[in-house]
């Protein structure tokens, strides 16, 4: 079995791992990273054991979900961490992509060496946690270099302003010198002096014009402000329907939430939402069926999944819950979609932009 193989040689292979990234000339990875390339190994064999007890693409939980739709699971997870500290470290995000492929080419190697046959089911998941482990991590790379790029773009936002202001004193100056001089010498206002004082109130107003330009154009609200955690919302949301869950003897659970995760407020909307969609659910379901709510990150989104079973009466695109989230979740440039597939649970996912809390 590769599980076993994979736990009887583990130390080889991440050794392997290194000296492939060694041979190709790449900076030396940090600790925390080799740790990471040990915890996917780990997964792995987790995932290639739950399969061959409970069978194919029973292990969406670890592994993720075979049908590639966005989910959280402890691969991608675990990913999202190494993409962040590669972009911490300044290292390109290409050499961890190869460095994930180095452990699939080390597995491959021995297998090779020790004549190990292995099984295409067992071949199909190394390469779908290989597959989703590289998302994870491009994705969560690609956030932290954007939200890079906009924090560079503010400061830049910053030195205009500052410039502008330099600005008005200057002519602000020029004017109040102009008006002392044509009160002090009596001046006329059709003189050199009255012209002075004319051009640097044209000055002042075309700068002011260009200020309300910029303010029409940039009615974005500053997102340090009012960022509410992601988990304290939904834990706010599953206490909400927990009444209505347990009269109809259903259950509402919540997944466990990185905390450095945020909403933009005020979410009073978004509750409204969330709230509708988790009754549709509960109307849905029989006794002792269990929702679950799901919040991560995916790239520069914030995913919220409402996971259910479903016996036989699934929510419709024209059904009224879903039309009424959809305009609700307006107000936060969200979407909402369903996705339905053989080897994925029913699921309704909110995409939110993604905030974080300050550091």
């Amino acid at each position: 079995m590769l599980y076993e193989f994979i736990s009887q040689n583990h130390a080889w292979l991440l050794d392997r791992g290194a000296q492939l990234r060694k041979d190709r000339g790449q900076v030396p990875i940090d600790h925390e990273l080799d740790k990471g390339f040990a915890l996917f190994l780990d997964q792995l064999i987790a995932s290639l054991q739950q399969e061959e007890s409970e069978g194919a693409y029973s292990s969406g939980a670890i592994s993720g979900p075979v049908s590639g739709a966005p989910s959280q699971s402890e691969v991608g997870m675990a990913a999202f961490s190494l993409g962040s500290e590669v972009y911490a470290l300044g290292l390109p995000i290409d050499q961890l992509v190869h460095s994930y492929g180095d452990m699939c080419q080390a597995i491959v190697e021995l297998a090779e060496i020790k004549d190990l046959r292995l099984e295409i089911g067992e071949y199909r998941l190394l390469n779908h946690c290989l597959d989703n482990a590289i998302a994870s991590a491009v994705s969560e790379y690609e956030f932290h270099h954007h939200r890079m790029q906009a924090a560079q773009s503010r400061q830049g936002e910053m030195q205009s302003r500052a410039a502008t202001g330099e600005r008005i004193r200057k002519h602000l100056g020029t004017a109040t010198t102009a008006i002392a001089a044509l009160k002090l010498r009596e001046l006329t206002l059709g003189g050199m002096t009255g012209k002075i004082l004319e051009r640097s109130l044209l000055h002042l107003n075309e700068i002011v014009s260009e200020m309300g330009e910029e303010n029409n154009a940039n009615q974005v609200a500053d997102t340090a402000l009012h960022l509410v955690p992601l988990t304290t919302f939904l834990t706010g949301i599953v206490a909400a329907v927990a009444p209505c869950a347990s009269v109809l003897k259903r259950s509402v659970t919540l997944a466990p939430v990185n905390p450095a995760l945020a909403l933009q407020g005020p979410l009073d909307l978004l509750a409204a939402a969330l709230i509708g969609l988790l009754q549709a659910c509960l109307e849905r379901t029989i006794e002792d069926d269990e929702i679950a709510l799901h919040g991560y990150a995916r790239g520069s989104s914030i995913l919220i999944d409402i996971i259910f079973p479903v016996h036989g009466a699934k929510l419709q695109e024209g059904d009224a819950s879903l039309l009424l989230a959809r305009r609700l979740l307006l107000e936060h440039q969200a979407t909402l979609t369903v996705r339905d597939s053989v080897h994925a649970p029913y699921t309704l996912a909110i995409a939110l932009p993604r905030h974080q809390t300050p550091t």
